[in-house]
């Protein structure tokens, strides 16, 4: 078995259960990005370049998305 194999999901992906829902970010979510991956404990603790704007939240984002 390739362990690199991945698995496309249809979008939304949406998972619901014992009042936690995980969805897939959405543009009306860039302003709570930025505030997430700017924190600088999350600077610390991921790869993700630092400072994080508007414009980086937007690419990410892009990337994100399926398709």
């Amino acid at each position: 078995m390739d362990p690199n194999r991945t698995f496309p999901l249809a979008p939304p992906m949406c998972l619901e259960g014992y009042g936690v829902r995980l969805r897939e970010w959405s543009d009306a979510d860039l302003a709570d990005l930025v505030a997430l991956y700017d924190d600088p404990e999350m600077a610390r603790w991921t790869p993700v370049a630092s400072p994080f704007d508007l414009a980086a939240a937007r690419a990410y984002r892009r990337g994100s998305s399926p398709g």
